[in-house]
């Protein structure tokens, strides 16, 4: 990686405020911009890294950074073992009745066109078949945040990003859109294993589904936003009953457990890692509580 501070842009500038989400510090939005908010949440992760509070992104502010981020390069000044590759995403199902859909048209498409958008928060208006001006619109939009072709045109690529949201209504998933008190208990989760979902409000949106989608990255999930069963099952450590703790100069997991009255193994079941000896200062634990 390049030594990168306020005033960079690109994909070295993405994958740092992607890591800084993963590590709890909220960089603003991930675009490639490295601002003020950007550098404020470099300088936070420094000071608890006890790096250099610079803002400045080098190779030791790299080096920790590493835990966050999947594959990533090795450094010399890099205690950490490298992740193995993420697996790639597996293909999205195939989708029966597939056709074009572009302003004008009617039908049973159009009807699970708008109620495929109605489910992922997008406003299409009544779902009447009726591919109007509101319907055009929520393309746009959702074309516009999954960084598509924003030309209102439903084409193959738009089908794949909204298979997610063709999968029948089932009250265990939570989508964007979602309301109520388990989208809340989720964001308190997502929190609680170190990925910002904003505000905890329960209400599932943009921030809340940026937020998951890190989460499924990091845990080699499929990222579709959704909250299925599999990303349940990984995020069932971080709902009840779980504190955080930030790891001090001379900790160990045995020092943490005996101090929280738990036990290493309940730790290390908290936080899975590749090497389960290894914790480092300014790290975030989940202490498992009773």
């Amino acid at each position: 990686m390049d030594i990168i501070r306020r005033g960079d842009r690109g994909e070295d500038v993405v994958k740092l405020q992607t890591a800084l989400v993963r590590a709890g510090y909220d960089p603003g939005k991930i675009d490639g911009v490295f601002g003020p908010k950007t550098e404020e949440a470099v300088k936070r992760f420094q000071r608890a890294m006890d790096l250099t509070v610079d803002g400045i992104v080098g190779s030791r502010s790299w080096a920790a950074l590493a835990p966050y981020m999947g594959n990533y390069p090795t450094y010399p000044d890099n205690p950490y073992p490298p992740y193995p590759p993420s697996p790639p995403d597996p293909p999205y199902p195939e989708l029966p009745g597939f056709v074009v859909l572009r302003r004008g048209d009617r039908g049973p498409n159009v009807t699970r066109l708008q109620t495929a958008l109605t489910t992922a928060g997008y406003d299409v208006g009544p779902i009447d078949g009726i591919f109007g001006t509101r319907t055009e619109d929520a393309v746009k939009r959702f074309e516009r945040v999954f960084g598509l072709t924003v030309d209102g045109v439903v084409d193959t690529a738009v089908w794949e990003r909204l298979n997610p949201f063709l999968l029948e209504p089932d009250p265990n998933i939570l989508r964007r859109g979602s309301v109520g008190t388990r989208v809340e208990a989720l964001q308190r989760a997502l929190l609680r294993a170190g990925f910002n979902p904003g505000t905890i409000d329960g209400l599932f949106g943009t921030r809340t589904q940026a937020a998951l989608i890190a989460f499924q990255n990091a845990r080699s999930l499929p990222a579709t936003g959704v909250y299925d069963a599999a990303t349940a099952a990984a995020l069932a450590p971080y709902y009840n009953n779980y504190a955080t703790y930030t790891v001090q100069q001379g900790d160990t997991l045995f020092s943490i457990a005996r101090r929280f009255n738990t036990t290493v193994d309940a730790l290390v079941r908290a936080n899975p890692r590749a090497n389960p000896n290894l914790i480092y200062v300014g790290e975030r634990l989940i202490i498992p509580l009773g």
